[in-house]
């Protein structure tokens, strides 16, 4: 007899792994690409808002972290989805090290789009007072 460890327990999703291994992904695709449809469809959004009165440099790099997050967001469901561990340990650390990677490379965008700001609000403060 076969018995399972339950690695997510929800009411009619359960993804489980046997004794031999025969499943060992950290989340069932079902729950991870709707949600990763949602994010996406909000930067879809943020994309198209991020035009109505925002200073070019702005833009510029609010729309570069928005496609490093769509980047992010996709790869995010491969490594949660996509490679069994037990069976390519390989590609699954690969996938966690590009979640990584972008996430701090979208960690120092915003900290450019803060330098930025903050030079844009000295910039109108010099203008506002001659």
């Amino acid at each position: 007899m076969e018995m399972f460890i339950p690695i997510i327990d929800c009411p009619g999703l359960s993804v489980a792994q046997s004794e031999a291994g025969s499943i060992s992904i950290l989340a069932p695709p079902i729950v991870t690409v709707p949600i990763a449809l949602f994010c996406t469809l909000f930067l879809i959004v943020y994309w198209q808002l991020a035009r109505l009165h925002t200073p070019r440099s702005r833009r510029r790099l609010r729309r570069a972290n928005a496609f490093i997050f769509f980047v992010l967001i996709w790869i995010l469901v491969i490594a949660l989805s996509g490679f069994d561990v037990d069976l390519q340990p390989a590609q699954f650390t690969l996938a966690w090290l590009g979640v990584l990677g972008l996430s701090v490379f979208a960690v120092s965008l915003a900290t450019l789009d803060i330098a930025n700001n903050f030079r844009i609000l000295k910039k109108r403060d010099e203008c506002a007072q001659g």
